[in-house]
């Protein structure tokens, strides 16, 4: 999940707290909470860790050895709801016990085979 968006939010959300609730302003506070919630929503990945692992134990059938998350680099245009990180997977075939190591985008649930 990436956290671009999140942490100015929270940032002011604790900055604000003290003016609008002290001085009972609760409808800008509220609509301050509601965004910040919008945000955390959007910011999900389509796959946890654990979905990522299972589909790719089910399409390449191979024991998994080592398992990390890697950034990566998205456009030129900054997206605070695109991922930073990737789930990466090392292990080995169940078919032809070769190594194969494959990286899944948590955003579209996309598979990128590294080496087979």
């Amino acid at each position: 999940m990436s956290l671009d968006l999140l942490i100015p939010l929270l940032v002011l959300q604790v900055t604000f707290y003290k003016f609008f609730i002290v001085d009972k302003k609760r409808l800008p506070y509220f609509i301050l909470i509601c965004i910040f919630l919008i945000t955390v929503l959007f910011s999900l990945p389509e796959l946890t860790h654990n979905q990522a692992k299972e589909k790719v134990i089910n399409k390449y059938e191979m024991n998994i050895l080592k398992t990390d998350t890697i950034p990566i680099e998205n456009d030129n245009i900054w997206n605070p709801f695109n991922p930073n990180r990737a789930y990466f997977f090392k292990g080995y075939s169940s078919n032809s016990n070769k190594e194969v190591s494959v990286m899944v985008i948590p955003n579209n649930g996309m598979i990128v085979v590294i080496n087979q």
